[in-house]
């Protein structure tokens, strides 16, 4: 499968903040997109940030897969990666002590879409033409007042300005024990949204204006300018995000060929090439019971107009 993206857009912001901790990574060409929201305060943060951006983009540039394939044990590989450049940073830099980082990571691969992340920095996929339940992915926010959310001990509006919640129960760090990625895969369609973005977006942005100003019938810059009007002079915190959309989605074609015997040299009836309907969703790393469905359906028809023609 091979999936093409509309060109992403992005915007990031200081907030009331003294720096910058937020950093990103985006590589369109090889379909792999980095965001980390650093702690630590003053550099440290955007040292942590700025090295595990960097880090992850280097593995995935020397480390290619056959085939364009992405797997959890792929992804986590390189998160080791990051997790050693940050001990090699840290000793350089030997002031640096508290320094840590969130991770979010989308990377669009021939067998599909893989979502990664560590921390309160998180990971949206929305389809927009499902009225009803147009959010596909949101990643389970590694923080202490999401675990208060879980447990029902706190409500969700509560958690937005708890004193607590800038407590994170994951993040990367060095020289520390190796918090590793939680992973998220889900069917993709044409149109699909993916929005990874950190924790100070989410100060002003909810899931249902996330997906009102998705859903709009607006181009995709007045979409994302929407979303920054929603953030600029109101955000305490740095905030970030990076929106990605589906535009295509291409599926390999799949040759059938009908024998008059089981023996491989005998001679071939006809062959018909048999390619999947783009429209349709397929799931990434396991099975589509759907696009089963389907490629049997068409099987089926094909042998049916050979029998009608006599020709079985």
């Amino acid at each position: 499968m091979n999936i093409e993206l509309y060109k992403p857009l992005t915007f990031q912001g200081i907030g009331r903040k003294e720096n910058q901790e937020d950093n990103f990574y985006l590589d369109p060409e090889n379909r792999f997109f980095i965001l980390c929201d650093g702690m630590g305060g003053h550099a440290d943060g955007e040292v942590a940030s700025k090295t595990v951006c960097g880090a992850l983009s280097d593995f995935f540039h020397t480390n290619k897969t056959e085939n364009f394939e992405v797997s959890e044990d792929y992804i986590n590989r390189a998160v080791e990666f990051a997790y050693q450049a940050l001990d090699a940073k840290d000793e350089e830099e030997n002031e640096i002590k508290k320094m840590g980082t969130t991770l979010t990571l989308v990377y669009f691969g021939n067998n599909g879409v893989m979502t990664a992340y560590i921390g309160d920095s998180r990971v949206y996929q929305i389809r927009p033409s499902d009225k009803g339940n147009p959010i596909k992915i949101k990643t389970f926010d590694h923080s202490y007042v999401n675990a208060l959310v879980a447990t029902g001990q706190i409500t969700p509006e509560e958690a937005r300005t708890h004193p607590k919640r800038n407590i994170v129960t994951k993040c990367m760090q060095p020289h520390s024990d190796r918090d590793m990625p939680d992973f998220y895969s889900e069917n993709v369609r044409m149109g699909d949204y993916f929005f990874l973005c950190s924790d100070g977006i989410l100060e002003n942005i909810t899931d249902e204006i996330l997906c009102q100003v998705l859903a709009e019938n607006i181009s995709e810059d007045e979409k994302i300018k929407k979303l920054e009007e929603q953030c600029k002079g109101k955000t305490r915190d740095n905030y970030t995000c990076i929106l990605l959309k589906i535009k295509d989605l291409e599926f390999p074609k799949i040759k059938l060929s009908l024998y008059e015997n089981e023996d491989s040299d005998d001679e071939i009836l006809e062959t018909q090439t048999i390619e999947p309907e783009p429209e349709k969703s397929v799931a990434e790393n396991r099975p589509s019971e759907k696009k089963a469905e389907n490629f049997l359906s068409s099987v089926k028809d094909f042998v049916s107009s050979l029998i009608k023609r006599n020709e079985l």
